[in-house]
């Protein structure tokens, strides 16, 4: 009986501290919450253990002290509360008010994930995926990010599913690798709905199918993902999934590269370079290419190389030509390779 009593009282006093937030506003409220946090804390409500830690962390209210933090949060963990963990793992693993402990931070993100903290299993995916204090485990990685999917986090879904996609140390799986991106894009995971549209597109692991592609992509690309826009525009711009159309098709490459996906910069500076929507514009293509290049695209410095090398909008240059097929090279790109060989390097 009186442990409930407690446990009702220290609800009641965090639902006031919520309420003076609500209504005074966060400012005037920062002298009040943390002393309303600490009596929740005092009456063994675990919520209010992590946001006194908070608090302390964020230095609101109170002088930042990450060894306090870290006691309240240890103290709301003890209480089986999920966040308190996660966040005690955290400031282990990065290093925060103490010396960094990799070891120690993966106890209690197991323990965070145990309770069902898609934040805990998602940490310790990274762990396994980075090796970071242990050997890299794919395999425990993608069991890791399994289960912060079905805790329905997008970003987990999304990097269990790169690991099984490229099949880096783990047996490639195409089929899992489309079930975790299409769950990643309904979660709202920009790069999810990408991927899972590419594979659509191509048919990897799946049927092939514009029309559901095209669905995904323009979710992806209205989520900011560039590689999103610029699949989308490859459907417009050949046709596929849709009525041709190279304007829009444009449009999303320019989009792409605005989101900073460096094909998508080559994508619309070739547009401008070979005239598709009308008069050739070199200079305009030479400041996509320019970008493109920048963010590391191989085809972007390769088409630069031949605005150089030929004088296309600019003066012709065969050093700066060589130099950028030379780093077009260096990026995979074989056509690059073989420009240099012909001009002589």
């Amino acid at each position: 009986m009186r442990k409930s009593v407690r446990s009702t009282t220290a609800r009641a006093v965090t639902a006031w501290a919520l309420f003076l937030r609500m209504v005074l506003g966060e400012p005037r409220t920062w002298l009040w919450l943390p002393l309303t946090y600490q009596k929740a804390c005092d009456l063994v409500f675990s919520i209010g253990c992590v946001n006194i830690g908070n608090n302390y962390e964020d230095g609101s209210g109170v002088s930042r002290d990450y060894g306090k933090a870290f006691q309240y949060f240890e103290k709301a963990c003890n209480m089986n509360e999920k966040q308190g963990c996660r966040h005690v793992g955290r400031l282990c693993k990065n290093g925060i008010g103490r010396t960094a402990d990799i070891k120690t931070a993966r106890k209690y993100f197991e323990k965070a994930c145990s309770l069902g903290d898609f934040g805990g299993c998602r940490n310790l995916g990274k762990i396994y995926e980075e090796g970071s204090g242990t050997a890299k485990d794919p395999a425990k990685a993608v069991s890791y990010y399994e289960q912060g999917c079905t805790l329905n986090d997008g970003e987990s879904c999304l990097r269990g599913g790169n690991i099984v996609f490229t099949g880096n140390g783990i047996k490639k799986d195409l089929r899992k690798a489309g079930q975790l991106y299409s769950k990643a894009c309904d979660l709202d995971n920009a790069r999810g709905c990408s991927n899972f549209g590419a594979m659509l597109y191509k048919g990897e692991g799946m049927k092939q199918n514009y029309g559901q592609a095209m669905k995904a992509l323009e979710k992806g690309c209205n989520l900011k993902d560039g590689m999103g826009c610029r699949f989308l525009g490859v459907c417009y711009a050949l046709g596929n999934g849709t009525s041709k159309n190279l304007k829009k098709g444009h449009d999303l490459y320019d989009r792409a590269c605005s989101l900073n996906d460096g094909i998508g910069c080559g994508n619309a500076g070739f547009d401008l370079a070979k005239g598709v929507l009308g008069t050739k514009d070199y200079a305009g293509a030479k400041k996509y290419f320019e970008k493109g290049c920048q963010l590391k695209s191989g085809e972007s410095c390769k088409n630069l190389g031949v605005l150089y090398e030929f004088g296309y909008g600019v003066s012709q240059d065969l050093g700066r030509a060589r130099d950028l097929y030379q780093q077009s090279c260096s990026l995979g790109e074989q056509d690059s390779c073989r420009e240099l060989q012909k001009l002589g390097k």
